[in-house]
């Protein structure tokens, strides 16, 4: 046997050796894209389903937010910056 048929069965026996281990790694990565996919579409599912409520309930924060700061400005600036020095604490 010479070393070029060596060299060949080496490689054959190598690359034997490697198919299971690439193909169970290809399966498992298409079962994983394969999951992936479905909590994409279960969540713009469940977006779709819920976005007026979500939007909803966005608006009725913000409006609730303008109120309490138009009842209370002064108490509003307080609380605003006190909030503006704990993140200042915390970033530094």
């Amino acid at each position: 046997m010479n070393m070029h048929e060596t060299m060949s069965d080496t490689a054959d026996t190598a690359v034997a050796k490697a198919k299971p281990v690439i193909d169970r790694i290809s399966t498992m990565a298409s079962t994983a894209a394969d999951k992936a996919y479905g909590m994409k579409t279960q969540a713009k599912d469940w977006v779709a389903e819920h976005g007026d409520q979500l939007s909803a309930k966005q608006k009725q924060l913000v409006d609730d937010a303008a109120g309490y700061i138009s009842a209370n400005p002064l108490k509003s600036i307080g609380v605003a910056v006190l909030a503006a020095l704990v993140v200042g604490r915390l970033m530094k």
